[in-house]
């Protein structure tokens, strides 16, 4: 069994289908089945009880997830610890992130980053993802982190990590009676909101290509009534009752359940979004830049919300 195998069942278990851990993973669901299933063999159990109505743990599955996750840990820990021995030298890394983002995940990756490696130099651009690129291009950057699509052709990405864009709408809003419950966030249809106000993101920026797609497999053109640079303006005007807009599911772990807006999954549509780390194509990261994009992986990870998958 390696860590592999191990990270394999613990994506399995948290996303709740095979199906769902494959797509995270970016890999295939047969190639995910098989390397659960020869690790079992191997073991001579089953990590899993499978049947037509749910996917449980069993007692090894949930020994494996809760050890496993403290592995995973520690072998990152050190791998960090290792890395920062070389150190010793000044390095400037030059990143890139947008000003929504870094709210959110820089408080937890700078404060450890900065712990293991005090000599590096961080240098941090907070801009919107499309100029991030241009400045990687022209030099004035390291790398960004930016939506993988749409693609700069003179970028290389690399995901690290997938988002669920979700709908935000008022509390009080007749939309809420088109709503199909489920065991976490509710589902909605978005041809029932082909009418409804839309609060959204500035045409500038790499959503609107999706969002755009996503409001056309529904049949409509969205009538936007304001747009901003901003995906917290986007949930805090939608909570004042302006309108209704898309949002990342990070704004489920910082949103105020009685002053924020109501989420919901989006029904029947693909709306889990690659977000990835972008370097100029042919060029090499050095490896202290890549240890903080690895920081920056793991972190951002646990910043998903917790058992709110969706069944796309």
């Amino acid at each position: 069994m390696t860590f592999k195998t191990i990270e394999y069942v613990i994506a399995v278990h948290d996303s709740g289908s095979f199906s769902r851990a494959a797509q995270n993973l970016f890999v295939s669901q047969p190639a995910l089945s098989q390397a659960i299933a020869k690790a079992e063999r191997e073991l001579g159990v089953e990590f899993f009880v499978r049947d037509t109505h749910s996917l449980r743990l069993t007692a090894a599955g949930e020994l494996l997830v809760r050890e496993g996750r403290e592995l995973l840990a520690k072998r990152n820990e050190l791998k960090t610890r290792i890395s920062g021995l070389s150190a010793a030298r000044n390095e400037t890394i030059r990143l890139g992130i947008s000003p929504f983002y870094s709210k959110y995940y820089l408080p937890a990756v700078l404060p450890y980053f900065r712990r293991h490696f005090p000599s590096v130099s961080l240098e941090i651009t907070e801009e919107i993802s499309v100029v991030m690129e241009q400045q990687v291009i022209d030099g004035m950057l390291d790398f960004c982190f930016v939506p993988l699509y749409p693609q700069n052709p003179r970028l290389s990405y690399e995901v690290i990590h997938v988002e669920e864009i979700l709908l935000a709408a008022p509390r009080d809003s007749a939309v809420c009676t088109y709503a199909t419950p489920s065991s976490g966030l509710p589902y909605i249809d978005l041809r029932y909101l082909a009418n409804e106000p839309f609060i959204g993101l500035k045409s500038i920026q790499k959503f609107n290509e999706m969002s755009d797609n996503l409001c056309s497999q529904a049949g409509f053109k969205p009538h936007i009534v304001y747009e901003t640079l901003n995906w917290d303006t986007v949930s805090m005007l939608v909570a004042s009752g302006m309108g209704v807009g898309f949002v990342p599911d990070v704004l489920l772990n910082h949103s105020s359940s009685e002053k924020g807006p109501q989420y919901y999954h989006l029904l029947g549509l693909d709306a889990l979004r690659p977000y990835a780390v972008a370097c100029k194509r042919g060029s090499t990261l050095s490896p202290l830049a890549i240890q903080l994009v690895e920081i920056f992986k793991s972190n951002i990870q646990r910043e998903k919300p917790a058992g709110e998958a969706s069944s796309l």
